[in-house]
């Protein structure tokens, strides 16, 4: 299998964690729903809760242990998605800029995908990790209209970057030095 197959097969797997962080957050909505009708008057129908209001809630399974948990920093809220050995696998939060962030891990907490936007609301960044999940693999931008795709080596260089830049697409190819080693420009 080569480098690309298992990347593909990683951002599967975190598109799936997400699915499941999504489910989490709907199942802990109907659940708060649940609760305002377990308490009723007499004889009449369970009547519902106005407002839950809580500071943080957690969602354990039947060992106790913490699946999901919603809360808030100073940046804003949070929904954290844990697995069952505990290493948090889904992150979903509004950063300080602003802005909302996705971060998805492996079952032992390594990045794999990061999704934010800009802090100015002009596009997006993508990042998908490999390896030891220290520098991404590849990451896509928008900014502004314009998009991006850069892939780099497992030490952090950049290996290629695809865009747009100054008028024109451009192609560049950078060798073992980090350095630009060959160019394609094509104006529009």
């Amino acid at each position: 299998m080569d480098e690309t197959e298992r990347r593909i097969e990683r951002l599967e797997r975190s598109v799936g964690r997400f699915r499941a962080l999504s489910l989490a957050v709907v199942v802990v909505a109907a659940g708060a729903a649940a609760m305002g009708y377990a308490r009723g008057s007499e004889g009449g129908p369970p009547a519902p809760i106005d407002e839950l209001r809580v500071l943080r809630l957690h969602v354990v399974d039947e060992a106790g242990r913490t699946l999901v948990t919603i809360g808030g920093t100073a940046s804003g809220g949070v929904v954290a998605v844990q697995g069952v050995d505990g290493a948090l696998v889904a992150t979903l939060a509004a950063t300080r800029s602003g802005s909302g962030a996705l971060a998805l891990a492996d079952a032992k907490g390594g990045r794999l995908v990061e999704i934010s936007g800009r802090p100015d609301g002009g596009g997006g960044v993508v990042n998908v990790f490999g390896g030891t999940g220290a520098s991404p693999s590849v990451t896509l931008a928008a900014e502004a209209g314009n998009g991006s795709v850069s892939a780099y080596t497992s030490e952090a260089r950049p290996s290629a970057v695809l865009g747009w830049a100054e008028g024109a697409s451009r192609v560049v190819v950078f060798g073992n030095d980090g350095k630009a080693a060959k160019m394609l420009v094509v104006d529009p």
